[in-house]
């Protein structure tokens, strides 16, 4: 058997039309969902609040699920918090993926290219730079893997700033704001 592959390049109207199918299909998988949702759209789509001075990477299918689930689990057990260990939240989670038709894996899909989506609009220079675990005991692999230490700070320019720099990393990421919301 012979596969044959067709290169095309879209057309602005083309790719206007796809962003628009896009857009209509999310309405209506929003409108009329496959699967209840316990959060919100924007509070599911938003990206996590670890530290500001980590980029958050976008979110996957999965990774909406078993927020979604987190929550979920939260509301249900909180007259019981001693069955809510991230551990076994985790676990669950993955057992209920599994579990789950395609039409609301689908859907997940759907929330997670709007989430990429948004994820772009927020941090539009933000690029994925995967960290190498270094070979030895834990704990120096803790050290080696600390967020933040004067070196790293110094030769990354998104994270060392000086007083003059310190208006633009506000107007690109407007840290404040997006913190105390």
């Amino acid at each position: 058997m012979k596969l044959q592959f067709i290169h095309e390049t879209l057309s602005f109207s083309q790719s206007s039309s796809l962003q628009h199918d896009h857009d209509s299909f999310l309405m209506q998988q929003v409108s009329n969902p496959p699967y209840h949702l316990a959060l919100s759209l924007d509070i599911l789509l938003a990206p996590s609040r670890k530290s500001p001075l980590h980029l958050p990477r976008p979110q996957n299918s999965f990774v909406l699920f078993r927020k979604d689930y987190n929550a979920r689990m939260r509301l249900l057990n909180s007259d019981r918090p001693e069955n809510l260990s991230a551990r076994s939240i985790s676990r669950n989670a993955k057992n209920e993926w599994h579990r789950q038709p395609p039409i609301v894996k689908n859907f997940f899909k759907v929330l997670a290219k709007e989430a990429d989506k948004r994820h772009k609009q927020m941090f539009p220079h933000y690029k994925y730079q995967p960290k190498c675990k270094s070979k030895g005991n834990k704990s120096e692999n803790k050290e080696s893997t600390s967020p933040i230490n004067s070196e790293s700070v110094e030769n990354d320019p998104i994270l060392y700033t000086d007083d003059s720099d310190t208006d633009i990393v506000e107007k690109y990421f407007d840290i404040q704001a997006y913190y105390n919301d």
